[in-house]
C-alpha cells in the first residue's frame, strides 16, 4: 500500500486578532497533518518581503491560533491580543512581536 498525500494550501490569509478564520479544504477526509507559517509581507523585525518564519505559539501572552480540522475545514482562531504572533528576529535572534498587517498567514494541510 502506497501513501498518498493530498496537499492543501490557504495562500496567504489576513491576521485579524481574535478572529476565526475558516479554510474549506476540500481534501473530502479530515488531514492528518497542518502546518502554519507566517509569510512576511512588509519589512519589520529583519525580515525581508516574501520570507517565511514559523508561528509561534504563547498562550501565556494570548498570541499565536489554535487550530483545529474536520472533513471540510481547517479552523484557525487567532489569539487576542493586538499583535498576535511572536517571532525571533532574523536580523538579532532577539523576541519581538509581528504587526499583523506586516504579515500573512499560510496554512497547508495535509491527508
Amino acid at each position: 500500500r502506497s501513501l498518498q498525500i493530498r496537499p492543501y494550501s490557504s495562500g496567504n490569509q489576513l491576521i485579524i486578532s481574535g478572529s476565526l478564520l475558516v479554510l474549506a479544504h476540500g481534501l473530502g477526509v479530515e488531514p492528518a497533518f497542518v502546518n502554519a507559517y507566517l509569510v512576511c509581507i512588509l519589512p519589520e523585525l529583519g525580515y525581508s518581503i516574501g520570507d517565511k518564519t514559523p508561528c509561534l505559539i504563547d498562550p501565556g501572552t494570548n498570541r499565536g491560533h489554535s487550530e483545529t480540522k474536520d472533513m471540510t475545514n481547517v479552523y484557525i482562531r487567532f489569539g487576542n491580543a493586538p499583535k498576535a504572533y511572536s517571532v525571533i528576529r532574523k536580523d538579532t535572534g532577539n523576541g519581538g512581536q509581528a504587526t499583523n498587517v506586516s504579515w500573512n498567514l499560510v496554512v497547508e494541510v495535509f491527508a
